[in-house]
């Protein structure tokens, strides 16, 4: 048996390939920026295990194998508010199905359907001076017009590495694989 580890643009160009090496008794795990809620909706046949929000939270159904959270989060949240960002932020439910449970928000609706630390600047400007205030605490990414952060102190490696040690599987025993490898 071997554990595939792969992203969503893998994944969504080699569907029949993923599926035929979980039929011959493999494993796959897929990662992503995205939120549980998102990776289940669209991805759940695709894999055994997922890794979401880029290493914070790692699942196998309703079983949670790691849920690190950042230590800058609520320094994030202060510059935020100091500048008027809207922003919401939630965390997935561990050891279960589904759920958010909220963490901070700005009162304006900025949707967590897709990400756990959605977040949405009024201007350019605003996005340059926070993302300088935010050097070193986090990155901003977009996604089909949606902003969202990732938190410099998660890590995709330090998320592989907790799956293989929680799952018992040797690093000699996976495969990674992304559409920049195809």
């Amino acid at each position: 048996m071997k554990l595939y580890i792969t992203d969503i643009p893998y994944a969504a160009a080699h569907t029949d390939e993923l599926r035929r090496l979980r039929l011959s008794g493999n494993m796959v795990a897929l990662y992503s920026d995205r939120n549980r809620r998102s990776l289940m909706r669209e991805y759940y046949t695709l894999a055994n295990y997922f890794i979401a929000d880029s290493g914070e939270f790692v699942f196998s159904g309703c079983f949670t194998l790691r849920a690190k959270r950042s230590a800058f989060a609520q320094q994030v949240i202060s510059i935020f508010q100091k500048h008027g960002i809207s922003y919401s932020f939630v965390r997935e439910v561990e050891n279960a199905c589904g759920g958010q449970i909220p963490v901070s928000a700005s009162g304006e609706s900025v949707s967590n359907e897709h990400f756990n630390y959605a977040v949405r600047f009024s201007s350019d400007e605003q996005r340059k001076t926070v993302t300088e205030e935010c050097r070193g605490l986090c990155t901003f990414h977009e996604e089909d017009g949606e902003t969202y952060l990732i938190f410099d102190d998660i890590s995709l490696e330090d998320a592989i590495a907790d799956l293989l040690k929680q799952e018992n599987i040797s690093e000699d025993n996976t495969v990674q694989c992304s559409e920049t490898d195809a």
